[in-house]
């Protein structure tokens, strides 16, 4: 009897003992539960109170990106759902086609259409590039490489906050939307390039003046053509299946949208002085020039990309600045900027004026032409040796 009562008393003093324990360990998962929802509470209020910032600040994208990650940590939070649906209404109405190009290397490009899909399909033709070093990268059956450059808003003209060196046709600054991606050539046309177009008709040879010249000229196959005039320039891109860019392309390729200057904020202020960015060239690295000799001292032009490694534009362009001053498709006008043309979406100065657009500066010009807003122009028919071609093609 006495055995039986101790083994009574030791079930019930183990069963005591595991309900006790099962209780503690409740009340400590609910203590620990109540711990993590208040730090995520806390969390995402935080986050609710920056994205409303982000917002206020029309930094968009940034207040989208706080909200989503609110509304993982809290997905009732009223504040952070209002904030995602105000910064997709204003991204979807300022930027109908926010894409990232390249998320790796090697791959075909990866085009994320991040808002409004529905008219990003133009960009999402894109996959027949491929990525490389970030950029996307098209090689057509000629074997010429071309950039994709996204359409997009920025702020085009001379960023007087950064540049202390503005021409007045570079000013006023303005906001300027190019509505549909393009094709702009990786590098520079070159003479090799240049020649296939003489030798098969369409082009007419370029001018061969002197030692500055490249045609001709043995082992300067790559490098770019010069000696160009504006109609050999357009007869040379309409048989590579383009044309010339226009002002607002080239300098769209030359800067970036405003995506890739800081986003929406402020981003007038913040455009990029030169393809690569705000510091100072650094002649045969970033560009091609007169830095106290011609050429960064060879006194002649580069092969296409060699003296410009560490100066690629936004999307991978080589030579921007430097090395020969690219023809565009626009008239020349030092007040067109100041006209309600200039901010209309796609613009184009065609009011056929005896001057055509050039960009970029050459490897005969100073350090003072390579900004990316820097502005110049000629009569068509010139064709100096530092006048070259870069083409533009629409997406396949």
């Amino acid at each position: 009897a006495a055995i039986e009562a101790a083994r009574k008393a030791a079930i019930e003093a183990a069963r005591k003992a595991a309900i006790e324990a099962a209780r503690k360990a409740a009340i400590e998962a609910a203590r620990k539960a109540a711990v993590a929802a208040a730090q995520r509470k806390k969390k995402a209020n935080y986050l609710g109170a920056v994205s409303s910032n982000l917002l206020s600040h029309r930094r968009y994208f940034e207040a989208k990106e706080a909200a989503q990650k609110c509304l993982k940590l809290q997905p009732a939070n009223v504040k952070c759902s209002n904030v995602l649906a105000r910064a997709k209404s204003s991204l979807t109405s300022r930027w109908p086609c926010h894409v990232r190009m390249c998320e790796g290397t090697g791959g075909k490009c990866v085009v994320k259409a991040v808002e409004n899909g529905s008219r990003c399909d133009g960009v999402r033709k894109a996959g027949v590039g491929r990525c490389r070093d970030g950029a996307c990268i098209w090689t057509d059956r000629r074997g010429r490489q071309w950039g994709l450059v996204p359409g997009g808003t920025f702020q085009m003209g001379c960023n007087a906050t950064l540049d202390k060196s503005c021409d007045s046709d570079e000013k006023p600054q303005h906001t300027v939307t190019i509505s549909s991606s393009y094709w702009l050539g990786l590098y520079e046309v070159t003479m090799s390039n240049y020649k296939a177009c003489v030798d098969v008709g369409p082009c007419k040879a370029p001018s061969a003046g002197g030692a500055y010249y490249n045609f001709g000229r043995s082992g300067r196959a790559q490098h770019p053509v010069s000696g160009v005039n504006w109609d050999q320039s357009i007869a040379y891109c309409g048989w590579a299946g383009g044309s010339l860019p226009t002002e607002a392309q080239w300098e769209l390729a030359a800067r970036g949208r405003c995506d890739e200057n800081g986003g929406s904020w402020r981003c007038a202020a913040k455009m990029r002085v030169y393809p690569w960015g705000n510091s100072s060239p650094v002649c045969a690295k970033t560009a091609v020039y007169k830095s106290g000799k011609d050429g960064c001292g060879a006194g002649t032009t580069w092969a296409v990309g060699t003296g410009s490694k560490l100066g690629r534009g936004p999307y991978g362009h080589y030579d921007m600045s430097g090395n020969v001053w690219e023809w565009v498709l626009d008239d020349y006008s030092g007040i067109f900027y100041g006209s309600s043309a200039s901010t209309q979406a796609n613009p184009q100065n065609t009011p056929r004026a005896s001057r055509r657009g050039v960009r970029g500066g050459s490897f005969n010009g100073a350090w003072s032409y390579l900004r990316a807003g820097d502005r110049d122009g000629g009569t068509a028919a010139v064709a100096g040796s530092g006048l070259g071609l870069r083409c533009v093609r629409s997406l396949p």
